[in-house]
């Protein structure tokens, strides 16, 4: 059985990702998840070889948001995937609690539309949360009281929805465009990112 999922193997300008950090330091099923993959860059980055954007490092992390515009992807015949997101933890954890879009290519046509995650648990697609090229995207996950809520707009459209997951440290908060990765039980393989242009 093979999955699609994020994982964490960060360097985008032009992001936005607002958080408040207590102590600021500097297919089959498609699921999505993360795993530390990182390595060092110039001095004040750290590069990836599927994420970039910008991770804030710190203790006790209750909120990340970000808007975006879905860009538009040209296709190919290829299969090709990217993801849009803002989450909580991932940076340097096991689990990610997040929402965001996603920018596909099938079959030579452009595949758009909304999930949300609570890692290590799947990805859930939002059902019938419209998303086209152009939308402008708003987007958050808090933290209060032991409960993850990740919400999530687009226009008129809002959706919302809530989580707990087991051994969340509130490390980071992340804005991050993703290339996925396609796994089975034994191993994972990055997928073909998605030509989307800029973000």
């Amino acid at each position: 059985m093979e999955k699609t999922v994020r994982l964490f193997l960060p360097s985008l300008a032009i992001l936005a990702l607002s958080s408040l950090l207590p102590a600021f330091a500097t297919a089959q099923a498609v699921v999505f998840t993360h795993s530390n993959g990182i390595s060092n860059c110039p001095t004040g980055t750290v590069c990836s070889t599927n994420w970039s954007g910008f991770a804030v490092t710190g203790s006790g992390v209750t909120d990340a948001k970000g808007s975006w515009i879905v860009p538009s992807v040209t296709c190919s015949s290829s299969t090709t995937y990217s993801s849009y997101w803002v989450g909580i933890d991932g940076y340097s954890s096991n689990t990610v609690e997040q929402t965001g879009t996603d920018s596909d290519c099938s079959s030579g046509h452009g595949v758009y539309y909304a999930w949300y995650e609570f890692y290590p648990n799947p990805s859930i697609t939002i059902g019938g949360f419209t998303v086209l090229p152009g939308d402008k995207i708003s987007a958050e996950v808090s933290y209060s009281g032991g409960v993850f809520t990740t919400s999530i707009t687009d226009g008129s459209q809002h959706f919302s929805t809530t989580g707990t997951v087991s051994g969340a440290t509130r490390s980071s908060a992340e804005w991050i465009v993703e290339r996925p990765a396609l796994c089975t039980a034994h191993h994972c393989k990055l997928t073909s990112l998605s030509n989307f242009g800029t973000v």
